[in-house]
Order: C-alpha cells, then structure tokens, then sequence
C-alpha cells in the first residue's frame, strides 16, 4: 500500500519518516448533476465515467472547492472527482494524500486533508468524470 501526498502549486516533498510518495494533483467532487464548479467555465462533462484512474498519470490536481478535485493527467487529459460529501478546509489548503494498493486511485477510496503537514478531515471520493473543452472554445483556439 503506497501513500501519496498532493499539493498543488507548492513543492511536493516526501513526508519525514513516513515513507509517504509525493506527487501533484489537480482538485474537483460526488453527483455530477447540475451546474461545474467555478474555473471550469471553457468545460464540460463527457458522457462517460471512471471508477478509478491511475496514479502514475497524474500529473497536478486542484481544490475547487471542498466537494470538487480536478486531476490533470498525462496526455492532457482532464478529470472532476465530486466528493461524496464535502471536505472541511480541502480549498483553503489545497494539500491531500491517500493510499493506494496497485497504482490506482479509485471512488470510495479515503483522501486526508493535509494542514501543515498534519492530517486533517477525510473524505471519500466520487467517480471521476471526463472535462473536454466546449466546442466554440475548440473552435476559437484552433
């Protein structure tokens, strides 16, 4: 089981006597019905979702709020996880880690809100679904 630490823009370093993995990660949430998160306005939804994703992809991730985690993977590939319930404080830290088993994050599993480098809140994570660009912002960046 490997334990990994995100944060996001801040350096990421390994945990001091813990034998804990960096890595960056991008932050977004649970149900995806209704309207995206703020900063995702250029985006929308694909159709399909993912149980998990692998951790060897991600490349950054980022607190929207404290429901939503957006994960930039390799390839360009975006990704919102809606958490199944809020997260106290996963915004204004914007620092997480979670154990794997087998190099995939998946739904249901924990993440822990780091503050200062000490575990915080926990709280499960969603189904990750695909952002795609919208087609006028395809359009217009061509």
């Amino acid at each position: 089981m490997k334990m990994q630490r995100h944060e996001t823009p801040r350096t990421v370093a390994a945990l001091a006597g813990l034998g804990i993995t960096a890595a960056l990660l991008l932050t977004p949430a649970a149900s995806f019905a209704g309207d995206l998160p703020k900063g995702l306005s250029g985006y929308e939804l694909e159709g399909s979702r993912t149980a998990c994703v692998s951790t060897r992809s991600i490349q950054r991730t980022t607190a929207l709020d404290d429901r939503n985690i957006l994960f930039v993977m390799s390839g360009k590939k975006k990704y919102l996880n809606r958490l199944r319930g809020k997260c106290a404080r996963l915004a204004s830290q914007d620092s997480f880690a979670y154990k794997t088993v087998g190099g995939r994050l998946c739904s249901g599993e924990i993440i822990t809100v780091l503050h200062n480098g000490e575990p915080g809140s926990s709280c499960s994570l969603g189904t990750f679904q695909r952002l795609v660009k919208k087609e006028a912002e395809k359009t217009e960046g061509q």
